[in-house]
């Protein structure tokens, strides 16, 4: 056998060195944060979170948070787009080349986010996780929500599959198809949902009282039974009546209403529509929500409010003759818990009732920024005395003159309601229709600390406390002269350490075992 000359194998020697060293030193994929509306943040390593005033890469290890009223896009070197919405924070996990192909994992750590994703050869690993599943995808557009408190994920399917695993092996795994959706717990998977194309599904919920009418109803505005009925036909019913949200149920039954979700979350929305089997409506004593597209309507204020009562497009249309089905026993409400005031009296700051859904409103000397539930809705401004003036703005563009416009709020002289005037554009008719009272704490103090009290929403940062003490998060936040308030978390629910939230506003109080609350 001859031998290799000695260049020979000095060559391949040299060739072996300089592929690892390309391959070492090849730049790693990055993804490109863009289209930045308000407070996003972004966090690298073991550095602190850095606002974001312009589009940036974002590499592997990253995370990216947006504040309240507040929403950014990422898109991978594949083309994927990733919507991060308000009040959601996305950890880049894994993002790597594998061969021609990327490997991307994004963890969604609370909120919510949209991803289209294309289609694209080679396939390679793509997935969204959270502490209960990982969402398989590839080729697909699709909505994926996370509420760590309740550990609970939420997926809809707009077109392509989507494969979820729960994080519970003992789990069904789910294959979604286009326009259904599924919602999977620590120890539970939800059925499958078939939503109509075109709908937005806002999930399943209970309902309670009256058997053979609306009093007592998780939604009292309207309601209406069909042998034909179907998804479409509800939302139409209720859109036609002015109202924000309609509700299937047990088959047949369709319920109106401007609010929903006081009763709390169903798990047993699997009833067929008896107009249409391809659909799903509701369950017995539960109600498959669904938005119409009309604004909520305005109510009447309560007599010790100032707000003006208003006529509107949503005026309550009269019930149809036919009784409510029989669905079951009527389930009792929580047990109410006492009253305490929220914050000073003349600040906008705090968390309102207004006629277009809760808004909550937080206030830095005379600058002023908020959200509220309607279309994503989004408030900014600043106050002089007791008047703020400022700017709406709503999804999906958040432009005037549609989706934008004019307002200016007045507060009374207790600080606990607000009137207004507001327009489209800067050029609209004023209005008048929109009016807030504040919501009132609740909770069972002691120590200034609220227990078994929950404030969702409103965060600044978050982090794991070295005991299970809620004094240490109290003491966190009178450090922090960006906090107002606090939530700490008890352990087993979001990890195995006890976890503490920072807030610059003050929540609605919910009531809840997993939490200790306060308010600064």
């Amino acid at each position: 056998m001859k031998k290799i000359p000695l260049v020979a194998l000095l060559l391949i020697a040299v060739a072996g060195l300089l592929y690892f060293w390309f391959r070492a030193t090849a730049q790693a994929p990055l993804a490109h944060l863009f289209e930045i509306h308000g407070d996003v943040r972004v966090r690298c390593g073991d550095g602190g979170w850095t606002p974001v005033a312009a589009e940036r890469d974002v590499e592997q290890g990253c995370a990216v948070s947006a504040q309240a009223a507040s929403s950014a896009k990422l898109k991978l070197p594949d083309g994927s787009v990733i919507e991060i919405h308000s009040l959601s924070e996305v950890n880049v996990e894994i993002l790597r080349s594998v061969g021609d192909a990327l490997e991307a994992t994004l963890r969604l750590v609370t909120g919510a986010l949209n991803a289209s994703v294309p289609v694209r050869t080679p396939v390679a690993h793509l997935a969204v996780t959270t502490v209960t599943a990982t969402i398989g995808i590839r080729g697909t557009i699709f909505r994926v929500r996370y509420d760590p408190r309740e550990q609970r994920t939420a997926v809809t399917v707009e077109e392509g599959k989507v494969e979820v695993k729960p994080a519970n092996t003992a789990l069904p795994s789910v294959v979604l198809e286009a326009n259904q959706h599924v919602e999977v717990t620590t120890d539970r998977v939800s059925p499958v949902v078939k939503i109509p194309p075109g709908f937005t599904y806002l999930g399943c919920y209970k309902d309670q009282g009256d058997p053979g009418g609306t009093t007592g109803r998780d939604m009292p505005g309207a309601i209406y039974s069909d042998p034909g009925m179907t998804t479409s036909m509800c939302v139409e019913r209720c859109r036609s009546g002015g109202f924000a949200y309609a509700g299937t149920q047990y088959s047949s039954y369709c319920f109106c209403g401007n609010s929903y979700g006081g009763s709390g979350r169903a798990g047993n929305c699997n009833m067929p529509c008896a107009g249409n089997r391809e659909e799903t409506c509701g369950g017995a004593w539960a109600n498959s929500i669904y938005q119409t597209g009309v604004a909520p309507a305005p109510q009447p204020p309560a007599p010790a409010s100032t707000a003006k009562q208003q006529a509107g497009p949503g005026d309550r249309i009269a019930a149809a003759p036919q009784p409510a089905p029989p669905l079951g026993p009527t389930l009792q409400p929580e047990a109410p818990i006492s009253a305490e005031p929220a914050v000073s009296a003349r600040t906008f700051a705090g968390t309102w009732t207004t006629d277009w859904g809760n808004m909550r409103l937080r206030q830095s000397g005379t600058h002023l920024e908020g959200d509220y539930d309607h279309e994503q809705g989004r408030i900014t401004g600043e106050v002089a005395g007791n008047v703020l003036t400022g700017a709406w703005s709503e999804a999906p563009s958040y432009q005037p003159p549609q989706d934008g416009g004019e307002l200016q709020f007045t507060l009374s002289a207790d600080g606990n309601s607000w009137t207004s005037r507001w327009r489209y554009g800067s050029t609209g008719e004023w209005r008048t229709n929109w009016n807030g009272t504040r919501k009132q704490t609740t909770g069972t103090q002691a120590g200034g600390l609220e227990h078994d009290i929950d404030r969702p929403g409103m965060d600044i940062s978050s982090f794991d406390l070295p005991a299970a003490q809620p004094e240490l998060c109290r003491q966190s936040c009178l450090n922090d002269p960006n906090c107002v308030a606090f939530t700490y978390v008890k352990p087993g629910v979001q990890g195995p350490a006890a976890r503490c939230w920072l807030k610059n506003a003050v929540p609605q109080a919910v009531a809840s075992t997993c939490c200790v609350s306060g308010v600064k």
